[in-house]
């Protein structure tokens, strides 16, 4: 690559992040879920990441990409500037304004019912405290705390690895609400059922209640997208307990009785080298103590 594309490269670091989820994925519309975009814009980037580089950096196939040569050649530049530009995002408050430094990651829903006031909690505990919030999928947050870019992360359904701590919070209870009155289960899973993502093993609980009748009309990865769904379309949806509260008490919803509570467990994962840091302590107690909420927006449209 030239000398002018390689600056270029590096004034926009999301091009590389895009690049390298692509990359991962070896998907648009997988890459677009990881970074919460849509696939037309993954696909712009990656446009505009091919202009700058003046080469194709991926071969298209129906299902599959496959990086092209010039490709290749660009992802150790890319994963080399990005590691480099997160090291120095992590040092400069730290080195230039005397600031602590913590980097918290969390999938979205988690984010929306427990990370979200725990935030404000720390910061209030730690005015000099410079953060970095990640909000993605279980897989790229994974790997961003492997490559040091994250502090800790909090997830429904961590991974065991070598070398990092897989320590239980709490654990958030799932009930199931619907559009309808007097709604059974069985109907409620059989019609017009609205399927969120809380992890794995609520997953796994749900469809050992009757597995025939798991024909989601909407499955996504975030509890706003389905709420929203159900207020234009109606049907029924598991939420954390206080969600699901706030919205029966306000009459918008009914609470399907017939519905088991599904229990879901929330972890902490923080490198095994990192246990000494007193902020992550002060983090982990606060987390430890927090409780499961309604975000603020979504409480104002309930009425």
């Amino acid at each position: 690559m030239h000398g002018a594309s390689q600056s270029n490269v590096l004034m926009d670091t999301e091009l590389l992040k895009t690049f390298l989820a692509v990359e991962s994925t070896r998907h648009f519309g997988r890459a677009a879920e990881r970074l919460h975009l849509t696939p037309a814009a993954i696909s712009a980037r990656i446009r505009q990441l091919e202009s700058i580089v003046g080469s194709p950096l991926f071969t298209r196939h129906r299902n599959n990409m496959t990086l092209t040569p010039a490709g290749e050649r660009l992802k150790p530049c890319a994963e080399e500037i990005l590691d480099s530009w997160n090291r120095t995002l992590k040092e400069l408050p730290v080195t230039a304004l005397g600031r602590l430094h913590l980097s918290l990651g969390g999938t979205p829903n988690l984010w929306d019912c427990f990370l979200q006031e725990t935030l404000h909690s720390l910061q209030q505990l730690q005015p000099d405290l410079t953060l970095r919030a990640e909000c993605s999928g279980t897989e790229y947050l994974t790997s961003l705390l492997q490559q040091r870019q994250l502090d800790l992360v909090v997830l429904f359904d961590p991974l065991k690895l070598d070398g990092h701590v897989r320590e239980p919070l709490t654990k958030i209870r799932m009930v199931m609400i619907s559009s309808g009155n007097d709604i059974t289960l069985d109907s409620a899973l059989r019609d017009g059922y609205i399927h969120i993502d809380w992890g794995v093993n609520f997953a796994l609980r749900l469809q050992k209640i009757d597995k025939a009748y798991l024909r989601p009309v909407l499955q996504t990865s975030t509890g706003r997208i389905a709420i929203d769904y159900l207020n234009h379309h109606g049907g029924a949806l598991y939420l954390p307990e206080p969600w699901a509260r706030s919205y029966v008490e306000s009459d918008r919803f009914h609470l399907v009785d017939t519905a088991p509570m599904i229990e879901q467990e929330v972890y902490m994962t923080y490198r095994e080298d990192n246990a000494g840091n007193p902020l992550l302590t002060s983090v982990r107690k606060l987390l430890l103590d927090a409780e499961p909420s309604v975000p603020v927006d979504l409480l104002q449209t309930i009425s």
